[in-house]
């Protein structure tokens, strides 16, 4: 009976796939914009990164095809004194890092969450973790601003 016992329990322990022991942890790195974000407790899998010229769109990717599921964006404003144009006076956008010649903006979107109750409890969770946990580097960064509000 004990063989039997041992031998199942290997066979249950073979059986798990490799990944399920890994941390989640989503890493993104644009060369284009200069910096790279990397986010502890969420899965690669879980959010889409779409870059455009200057910013990064993050999207919950469960939530992407049915209802948009847009959780934000980080703004690359170079040069840095762009940023005191009047156009990121909005309140959507937030300091997250400035460089030496840039500033790196966190944009929330308009309205209440783009999702719906099947995905709504998955989206919090990624959006909430991209916000308070995101890490952004890039080699010129001088100082790295902490959301007081979002904790």
């Amino acid at each position: 009976m004990k063989r039997i016992s041992i031998l199942l329990a290997v066979c249950l322990l073979l059986g798990l796939p490799a990944q399920a022991a890994a941390p989640a942890l989503f890493q993104y790195q644009s060369s284009r914009l200069g910096f790279s974000v990397t986010v502890p407790g969420v899965r690669q899998d879980e959010i889409i990164a779409e870059e455009t010229d200057t910013s990064v769109n993050f999207y919950h990717a469960p939530s992407r095809e049915k209802y948009g599921g847009e959780i934000g964006s980080i703004v690359v404003v170079s040069p840095r004194s762009d940023f005191f144009s009047g156009h990121y006076d909005d309140m959507a956008y937030q300091i997250i890092a400035m460089g030496k010649n840039q500033v790196f903006l966190w944009k929330t979107p308009g309205g209440g969450a783009p999702t719906g109750g099947d995905f709504l409890d998955a989206f919090k969770h990624v959006s909430s973790t991209l916000l308070d946990e995101q890490r952004i580097q890039n080699a010129d960064i001088c100082v790295i601003y902490t959301c007081l509000a979002c904790r």
